[in-house]
């Protein structure tokens, strides 16, 4: 369960994974694609999100991804457990990366 709710919404980077910077041992990232239309009942059988590193992440982590179940998704806002209360599909993916090792190194 989540205890804190913090939300930043207006960061330059995506903060994947755990940040000790902050205490949090879970915490979720949420992105945001404006006008793409998903037909009822469609089956997404192949995306692409291209990310590159702006430092250095050794150490094997799992990112779970995941589409929120929503007929009219509500844009982001700093309430406290504004993403972690939505609600999402169950159809989720694990993404495991390897190592960022090098800064400006990009990966599927």
């Amino acid at each position: 369960a989540f205890t804190v709710g913090r939300i930043f919404i207006y960061g330059s980077s995506l903060e994947i994974g755990n940040d000790p910077n902050f205490g949090f041992s879970e915490q979720w990232v949420s992105v945001r694609f404006d006008n793409i239309i998903i037909p009822m009942n469609s089956t997404i059988t192949e995306t692409y999100v291209q990310f590159r590193g702006n430092k250095t992440s050794p150490g094997h982590i799992n990112i779970n991804i995941c589409i929120e179940n929503n007929l009219s998704i509500h844009k982001f806002s700093s309430t406290p457990f504004n993403i972690t209360g939505r609600n999402f599909s169950t159809d989720c993916v694990t993404w495991t990366p390897d190592d960022w090792n090098t800064i400006g190194e990009m990966g599927l």
